[in-house]
């Protein structure tokens, strides 16, 4: 993954990683002191904690998410991810597999 985006205190709205390949994954790191946090995805009407620490591996081209508001002084996202520009460059494809099917903790999900 060659592209990180370190992102201070910030909501994103709902939306699909374009730059991405359909195929490929980003990773998510949560830091920071916060009590509190959501990753939202409309399309599944589901909300996940993202609490410090947590670490989201998706598929960010295929499966709009939004990060919505958090309680606690400081977030901090880093976002490790892969642009289709760089598979152009090196005239490759990504061969990345179709995400596997999702296993989900009950506990750690709150549904809309």
């Amino acid at each position: 993954m060659e592209g990180r985006a370190i992102i201070f205190n910030r909501t994103t709205p709902t939306h699909h990683a374009h730059c991405n390949p359909p195929k490929a994954w980003a990773c998510l790191v949560v830091l920071g002191w916060i009590t509190a946090g959501m990753l939202y995805f409309p399309h599944l009407n589901l909300r996940m904690h993202y609490l410090r620490g947590d670490l989201m591996w998706l598929q960010g081209y295929m499966l709009e998410h939004e990060v919505e508001v958090w309680e606690g002084p400081q977030r901090i996202c880093i976002a490790h991810f892969t642009h289709q520009s760089l598979y152009d460059f090196f005239e490759v494809e990504c061969k990345t597999g179709k995400a596997p099917a999702p296993y989900y903790v009950c506990t750690l999900f709150e549904t809309v």
